[in-house]
């Protein structure tokens, strides 16, 4: 875990590894453009749109959403959390209104956006790593696990226990001071003697890994220009959706809601119920038409 860098204290890494996924995002997003002939000036001018917008949304999605883990009966409260999925859904909406205004192809121009907002995604999760937030689940033993009575807790930082063993070997200890280790105090887990959390799912590496594997299979498919407008970018939000949705079991930084699933699980699981709707519907022949 750095919060920040060595030379440069007033840089958080977080904050710079977003910083370098939105670039990248914008400049390959101009590439996929060119592929496809259409105009990079509106690549230009949608960028820091989106960005403004998915920076409304994931505020408005704060508000709408649980913004506490609940601890024992106690709120830890993580304040000022970038909600990934309300800036998603913010940046699809000022898209759609852009494409209408100047009357460019929706479903076209959102396939060039598809595959390099794949690529921040696993960036950005780098920089939560490497700042210590959105960490997994603790990996310990029976015995250990067994201080946590109150069922949701449970389910919330100790989901499988067949994974989350006390001997797993991708499992991390984040530093005195960080999210992990102030939640695992607030548990009774840890006493104030301790340096370091307990062993934690490196969750943050295994939703980059992931992403990173399917940016590459959506960069390539995009490639392919004569594919029905829409597919390219269906297919990287419902992909994504499902490995959010799995990875979410083993994050132990969000409130259980329903069900033993979290705010976020539930609108992934929501975009995945209508994603064979919505490809039936863009696929047909005709169905390309510009939205």
């Amino acid at each position: 875990m750095y919060p920040n860098f060595t030379a440069l204290p007033w840089a958080a890494s977080y904050g710079v590894f977003l910083l370098i996924g939105l670039v990248l995002w914008w400049w390959l997003t101009r590439v996929q453009a060119k592929s496809r002939e259409l105009d990079c000036s509106h690549i230009d001018l949608l960028a820091p749109l989106i960005i403004l917008g998915g920076v409304l949304g994931s505020k408005l999605f704060g508000i709408i959403s649980p913004n506490d883990i609940q601890i024992s009966g106690d709120q830890y409260i993580v304040a000022g959390r970038l909600r990934l999925f309300g800036w998603i859904l913010m940046g699809i909406v000022v898209l759609a209104i852009y494409c209408r205004v100047h009357g460019i192809s929706f479903l076209k121009t959102a396939d060039v956006f598809a595959a390099p907002s794949l690529l921040a995604i696993g960036l950005l999760r780098l920089g939560c790593f490497m700042g210590g937030c959105c960490w997994g689940d603790v990996c310990v033993s029976p015995g250990q696990s067994a201080g946590l009575n109150d069922s949701f807790l449970q389910t919330q930082i100790h989901t499988f226990g067949w994974v989350s063993g006390e001997n797993n070997p991708f499992a991390i200890e984040f530093p005195a001071g960080s999210f992990a280790h102030q939640q695992h105090m607030s548990c009774g887990l840890l006493n104030e003697a301790s340096v370091r959390s307990l062993p934690v799912h490196p969750v943050q590496i295994y939703e980059s890994i992931l992403v990173f594997a399917l940016f590459l299979v959506v960069w390539f498919g995009c490639r392919k220009t004569d594919s029905t407008h829409g597919q390219k970018c269906l297919m990287a939000l419902s992909s994504y959706c499902l490995v959010r949705f799995l990875i979410e079991f083993l994050r132990a930084d969000n409130s259980i809601i329903l069900r033993g699933l979290t705010f976020t699980q539930l609108i992934c699981l929501l975009i995945l119920i209508l994603t064979p709707f919505l490809w039936a519907t863009i696929g047909k022949k005709g169905s390309a038409v510009d939205l």
